[in-house]
């Protein structure tokens, strides 16, 4: 464990309980929106398949 493992659980945290990305990025003290949520977000623990199922049926 180290002090980034920290700041990803945070930044994935925060995307989880629906923080918007500005309140996010101001959290995690960056200047750049890519480096919190390309870097320090764990993509792989989003719950994507909800994401998925708002898209109306055709």
């Amino acid at each position: 464990m180290d002090f980034h493992a920290l700041r990803g659980t945070f930044a994935t945290l925060l995307n989880l309980h629906g923080a918007t990305p500005r309140a996010a990025m101001d959290l995690m003290r960056h200047s750049d929106m890519r480096l919190t949520h390309q870097v320090y977000t764990d993509a792989s623990a989003l719950p994507l398949l909800p994401e998925v199922r708002k898209i109306p049926a055709l």
